[in-house]
């Protein structure tokens, strides 16, 4: 599946940068929260997938993968982000993830795009009583085999590793 996504990721951000576009000529971009930003970035992201890649089905059901590629499922996780991704109770799923970091820079999108493989035990659950989401850093993920890179680069701190966008 990886080298499948390698081989279309470019054409997949640049569609998903136009439909994004689009969606600014429509609705009030810069009054959306960021989180919902992410989210119709996220769908965005699968509708470009399932235009671009052949034999891409996309269900949109919260109970089932974002997307199926050759049958195999795959998760999509959007941020905008620095180092860390946040998921509810679907980010648990065992399988293949891309965890995709985007910023807005002179109203053009930046991406990073990191593909890798997680299981229940790799996210973090939170602390407080209030907030419900699980949570992954990059750093961490950085550590697991079968991890890639596929757009953009990172930069290791004085602790953590940290997203250079392309």
């Amino acid at each position: 599946m990886k080298h499948i996504i390698k081989k279309y990721i470019d054409q997949i951000l640049e569609e998903a940068e136009k439909r994004i576009n689009k969606s600014k000529e429509t609705i009030d971009w810069e009054k959306l929260s960021t989180k919902l930003k992410s989210e119709l970035i996220s769908n965005i992201i699968e509708t470009s997938f399932s235009t671009i890649v052949p034999d891409t089905y996309d269900p949109k059901k919260d109970s089932e993968p974002d997307l199926y590629i050759h049958e195999t499922p795959l998760e999509i996780k959007t941020s905008k982000t620095t180092h860390t991704w946040r998921g509810g109770e679907y980010s648990k799923r065992n399988g293949n993830f891309l965890l995709i970091g985007w910023d807005e820079i002179d109203n053009h999108i930046k991406w990073f795009v990191l593909f890798t493989n997680l299981n229940e035990n790799h996210w973090n659950s939170s602390k407080s009583k209030n907030y419900y989401a699980t949570t992954i850093k990059l750093s961490d993920v950085l550590k697991l085999q079968d991890t890639e890179i596929l757009y953009g680069k990172t930069i290791k701190k004085r602790i953590n590793h940290h997203i250079l966008y392309e």
